[in-house]
Protein backbone atom coordinates (compact mmCIF):
# COMPACT_ATOMS: atom_id res chain seq x y z
CA UNK A 1 0.00 0.00 0.00
CA UNK A 2 0.86 3.66 -0.01
CA UNK A 3 0.67 5.86 3.08
CA UNK A 4 -2.06 8.48 2.61
CA UNK A 5 -1.46 10.07 6.00
CA UNK A 6 -1.13 9.47 9.73
CA UNK A 7 -3.73 10.57 12.28
CA UNK A 8 -3.11 14.22 13.04
CA UNK A 9 -3.92 13.69 16.69
CA UNK A 10 -4.22 10.74 18.98
CA UNK A 11 -8.03 10.60 18.81
CA UNK A 12 -8.03 7.48 16.64
CA UNK A 13 -6.25 5.61 19.45
CA UNK A 14 -8.60 6.90 22.17
CA UNK A 15 -5.99 7.54 24.83
CA UNK A 16 -3.38 10.02 26.00
CA UNK A 17 -0.52 8.14 24.34
CA UNK A 18 -2.08 8.47 20.88
CA UNK A 19 -0.09 11.58 19.92
CA UNK A 20 3.13 9.82 20.93
CA UNK A 21 2.28 6.84 18.71
CA UNK A 22 1.51 9.14 15.77
CA UNK A 23 4.86 10.91 16.18
CA UNK A 24 6.67 7.55 16.33
CA UNK A 25 4.99 6.40 13.10
CA UNK A 26 6.01 9.60 11.32
CA UNK A 27 9.59 9.36 12.64
CA UNK A 28 10.02 5.80 11.34
CA UNK A 29 8.84 6.75 7.88
CA UNK A 30 5.05 6.58 7.67
CA UNK A 31 4.69 9.78 5.67
CA UNK A 32 2.31 10.51 2.78
CA UNK A 33 3.39 8.88 -0.49
CA UNK A 34 5.70 6.29 1.08
CA UNK A 35 5.18 2.69 -0.01
CA UNK A 36 5.00 -0.06 2.59
CA UNK A 37 4.35 -3.78 2.73
CA UNK A 38 2.97 -6.04 5.44
CA UNK A 39 5.45 -8.91 5.47
CA UNK A 40 4.21 -11.06 8.37
CA UNK A 41 1.49 -11.41 10.98
CA UNK A 42 1.87 -13.19 14.30
CA UNK A 43 -0.34 -16.20 14.88
CA UNK A 44 -2.74 -16.60 16.54
CA UNK A 45 -4.44 -13.24 16.58
CA UNK A 46 -2.25 -11.41 14.08
CA UNK A 47 -0.67 -9.03 16.59
CA UNK A 48 1.93 -7.63 16.09
CA UNK A 49 2.41 -7.28 12.35
CA UNK A 50 5.76 -6.88 10.60
CA UNK A 51 5.87 -3.99 8.14
CA UNK A 52 8.57 -3.00 5.66
CA UNK A 53 8.82 0.71 4.87
CA UNK A 54 11.79 2.10 3.01
CA UNK A 55 14.76 -0.13 3.76
CA UNK A 56 13.62 -1.03 7.28
CA UNK A 57 11.25 -3.48 8.96
CA UNK A 58 9.19 -2.67 12.04
CA UNK A 59 6.76 -4.52 14.29
CA UNK A 60 3.51 -2.62 14.86
CA UNK A 61 0.62 -3.43 17.12
CA UNK A 62 -2.69 -3.37 15.31
CA UNK A 63 -3.87 -0.49 17.51
CA UNK A 64 -0.85 1.53 16.31
CA UNK A 65 -1.51 0.60 12.68
CA UNK A 66 -5.06 1.97 12.96
CA UNK A 67 -3.58 5.47 12.95
CA UNK A 68 -2.18 4.97 9.41
CA UNK A 69 -4.38 5.99 6.47
CA UNK A 70 -3.68 3.80 3.44
CA UNK A 71 -4.19 3.97 -0.31
CA UNK A 72 -4.47 0.52 -1.86
CA UNK A 73 -2.26 -0.23 -4.87
CA UNK A 74 -3.70 -1.98 -7.89
CA UNK A 75 -1.84 -5.08 -8.95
Amino acid sequence: GIVAGVGEDGAVLDDETGATVVMRLIEIGFVPGERFEIIAESQPGGDPIAVRIGGSCFALRRREARAIQVLAERR
